[in-house]
């Protein structure tokens, strides 16, 4: 009968020791929020280059309440009717929400719809420990619901590394790695475009450098691959101050001409519009 007693107090020696290994060995969080939660002021902007590619970012809604910092970021390419908005929420010294995200290709618009923003990624991060998000939608064509959507995948905190751009160098960027899933299914039919997101964020300008390759399916089909390529911060707006372009030296010609083509981070430079055209035919009386 005394088995039981001594099993208890083994277990409980042994829990507690676990546990003040565990503590010991635990990596402490980095407070992340001059880098990825720092709201733009209305009208900031930012253009990125690639070889014989750019796109524009801008802050074209800033709202404040007493408890977060409501952002809409378009993005927008030269010669080109195509848009793409997104809106993100900040709650001060805590995380970064994300909701709506709208596309309009000039004639139609798809619509994944977010009421409430819903966190993205907390400030405070583990180093190397990937964060879930999962952000539920409406999915709409030109207003009409036509399918449901999801955007889901994983925040990765890697360290801080200098960054080399047009416009020189950002010391201590801080590194992520990103999954960015965005799903629409309706019915037994589904669309998804997946992306691979390496980015480099700036104190109180975000980021300043990103790596993204990206895979489309279609109904489980690979329908279109881009391969890893990358975008470099060459001027804009921050804070209400402007910020370059790069002069036009030797150096800087150079460093230009050295990136590679790629798409946006938000995947602005994919058609979502047509690629999603098979969900539209299909009968909307299959989505909940």
């Amino acid at each position: 009968m005394t088995l039981r007693p001594l099993l208890l107090a083994v277990c409980l020696a042994t829990l507690g020791a676990l546990a003040l290994v565990r503590e010991s060995v635990a990596a402490p969080k980095v407070d992340l929020e001059d880098y990825i939660g720092t709201p733009p002021l209305l009208n900031d902007s930012k253009t990125f280059l690639a070889t014989a590619d750019e796109y524009t970012e801008t802050a074209v809604s800033v709202q404040v309440t007493a408890k977060r910092i409501t952002v809409v970021l378009e993005q927008t390419e030269p010669n080109s009717s195509s848009t793409s908005q997104q809106t993100q929420a900040i709650e001060p010294g805590k995380r970064l929400l994300q909701g709506t995200l709208v596309l309009n290709d000039g004639t139609d618009e798809l619509t994944f719809l977010t009421p409430k923003p819903k966190k993205l990624v907390p400030f405070q991060l583990v180093p190397n420990k990937p964060y879930k998000f999962k952000i539920p939608s409406k999915v709409l064509m030109n207003g009409v619901k036509v399918a449901k959507g999801v955007e889901y995948g994983t925040f990765t905190f890697l360290g801080f590394e200098d960054v080399v751009t047009p416009l020189g160098t950002f010391p201590n960027c801080a590194h992520f790695k990103v999954t960015d899933n965005l799903r629409a299914k309706s019915g037994r039919g589904w669309f998804e475009v997946r992306d691979q997101i390496e980015a480099w964020e700036a104190v109180g300008i975000g980021h300043v450098r990103f790596i993204q390759s990206e895979n489309v399916f279609d109904n489980g089909q690979l329908t279109d691959s881009t391969p890893p390529t990358e975008y470099l911060f060459d001027h804009g707006v921050v804070g209400g101050d402007p910020i370059g372009p790069p002069e036009a030296t030797s150096a800087g010609a150079s460093a230009a001409a050295s990136a590679p083509a790629v798409s946006s981070a938000s995947g602005a430079g994919i058609d979502l519009i047509d690629a999603d055209a098979s969900l539209v035919t299909q009968d909307p009386g299959g989505v909940d």
